[in-house]
């Protein structure tokens, strides 16, 4: 379930092309590995693409092997200190062996709701902090020390919150953030909030993100490698909604916010190593 794969030269005439079925061919996520700079697995709509030379040839790991469904998931993945991939899906968190091809099931509370976000600590390749949604019941973040062979409940949030995003200052690593969104409960209205740690993840304080019209969540994207308060937020539409998304940029922390940018469908945020340079990827030119 795990094979050597080079893109071939593709002829749109071809008749099996033209009777493919699925979700259209695109790259959702890249994930690095921190001691490997010719180590790196893409999460694609058709499976998982691993490459260990820089991008030369790649292995592929369908979504079976995974256990989860391609047609409906987009699961958060990262590579851990060992090289095995942790993968979050509707049902928990999936860890791979150490050539990332068979997986099992993680443990204890990783395991048995949706692991909707998953992220590195920049300070330790073998430490990494889950989001998990449940939905009904409060949501948690946990963390595991050993690359996923434990977790502990480092959080828990109020109920009715339903996270959404996860991310680690690389500069400061006990500084967190997390959003989400409480959903509308009779005339109480929808509301989106950004929650910030400056503890590892023991406390939360939280500031509330008014929402324009159309607008559904906030997802944290991206933290400033060089400054723990600088931080910037996709304020997340419906993808019939033609209206373009707001990327927020708060420099205090989470304290106030800004708009930077608005493009419809905001897919994708990567900042340079210095923080000097910002590119957000769309759907649309």
């Amino acid at each position: 379930r795990v094979r050597r794969h080079r893109a071939p030269r593709v002829d749109p005439e071809d008749p099996l092309l033209q009777r493919a079925h699925g979700r259209e061919p695109a790259v959702g996520q890249i994930t690095l590995d921190a001691n490997d700079p010719d180590h790196f697995l893409m999460r694609a709509t058709w499976a998982l693409m691993t490459t260990r030379d820089g991008g030369e040839s790649f292995t592929w790991t369908c979504a079976v092997a995974a256990d989860y469904d391609r047609l409906t998931e987009d699961p958060p993945v990262l590579l851990t200190e060992s090289g095995r991939v942790a993968l979050g899906t509707f049902d928990g968190l999936r860890l791979s062996d150490a050539q990332g091809c068979d997986y099992r099931d993680a443990s204890g509370p990783a395991w048995g709701t949706y692991a909707i976000d998953v992220q590195s600590d920049p300070s330790d390749a073998r430490t990494f902090f889950v989001a998990m949604s449940p939905g009904e019941r409060p949501n948690t973040l946990l963390r595991s020390r050993d690359e996923g062979a434990t977790f502990e409940v480092v959080h828990s949030f109020e109920a009715g919150v339903l996270l959404e995003r996860l991310r680690i200052a690389p500069s400061d690593t006990r500084r967190i953030y997390v959003t989400g969104a409480v959903p509308r409960m009779g005339e109480a209205p929808r509301r989106v909030l950004f929650h910030r740690s400056s503890d590892g993840g023991e406390t939360f304080s939280a500031t509330e993100i008014p929402l324009l019209e159309g607008e559904r969540n906030a997802h944290v994207l991206a933290v400033d490698p060089m400054n723990a308060e600088r931080a910037r937020v996709r304020m997340t539409r419906a993808v019939t909604d033609e209206t373009p998304e707001r990327l927020l940029l708060t420099e205090d922390g989470g304290g106030t916010f800004r708009t930077v940018l608005e493009i419809r469908e905001i897919i994708a945020l990567s900042v340079a190593h210095d923080g000097s340079r910002v590119w957000a990827g769309s759907w649309y030119g």
